[in-house]
């Protein structure tokens, strides 16, 4: 008993000790960085042009049950231009004299992307028909931003920097159509509209300058992986079948320009 009455005290002022030491360091170290008074209130806008040759995958689905026909998807994996826009709402600091730190919350959106190709289809290469199809993905992205910005140049006029952000997207894809010509002279799939949640996630760079007391304008690159995007299954002549357009990735990079308010 008594051994055990001494480790029971031992382990009571570890215990305390810790406790004491903890409640003295974390509320010194974390005013360092998050004392309201050292934040000011940022808002971003951006907007900007993205391009994207990755839309759409190809696919082989075999013929198989009651489905006589094999389908190959080739995608055409055009380079195509987006508009891109979004903003950020967050708060910056000084981290030294000669970096500044922005932590925010971020939504991005592009315009749609144009997924297309051919579909060649038939019972065997001999009665093979080559088709054009098409559908659209439209992504919406939700992130937590890091942004840190050089403060050493140009008298702090200017300030390159350096940002990241990782978070979720909503890539939703619709409107599947395919072009048999002539018209009802053969059976294709029709891929219902699906949306997915994935993880997202971009990395920029860049340049901004003091604008005014309040405002910065700058300009950079941007990286960003939408995550993956999906066809719902489809229907062959009222046939429900499991076959579905699918990537694990959608990426686009951008060059984007942003204004910077600074709102206390």
């Amino acid at each position: 008993m008594p051994q055990y009455r001494s480790i029971s005290l031992a382990v009571l002022c570890m215990s305390s000790v810790l406790y004491t030491t903890a409640s003295v360091a974390t509320p010194s170290f974390l005013a360092q960085y998050f004392a309201a008074q050292d934040w000011h209130r940022i808002a971003t806008l951006t907007g900007g042009i993205g391009f994207n040759s990755k839309a759409g995958t190809n696919h082989s689905f075999p013929a198989q049950g009651n489905i006589l026909s094999f389908y190959n998807y080739d995608s055409s994996h055009a380079t195509e231009s987006h508009g891109y826009v979004g903003g950020m709402l967050g708060a910056e600091r000084r981290v030294n004299k000669n970096w500044l730190m922005q932590l925010g919350l971020g939504y991005y959106q592009p315009s749609s992307f144009n997924a297309s190709g051919h579909v060649t289809q038939g019972a065997d290469s001999e009665t093979a028909n080559q088709y054009a199809y098409s559908y659209t993905i439209q992504s919406h992205q939700l992130l937590a931003e890091a942004k840190f910005l050089y403060n050493g140049c140009d008298s702090n006029l200017s300030h390159p920097y350096f940002t990241a952000g990782i978070g979720g997207a909503w890539n939703n894809s619709t409107d599947f159509s395919v072009n048999i010509v002539p018209q009802f002279t053969a059976f294709s799939n029709q891929f219902s509209n699906h949306s997915v949640g994935s993880f997202s996630y971009d990395l920029g760079l860049g340049m901004d300058v003091n604008f005014s007391q309040k405002t910065r304008l700058g300009f950079g690159y941007r990286f960003t992986d939408f995550g993956s995007a999906s066809t719902g299954t489809s229907k062959i002549d009222d046939v429900q079948t499991t076959y579905a357009l699918s990537q694990s990735h959608l990426y686009l990079n951008a060059l984007i320009a942003q204004l910077s308010f600074d709102f206390f």
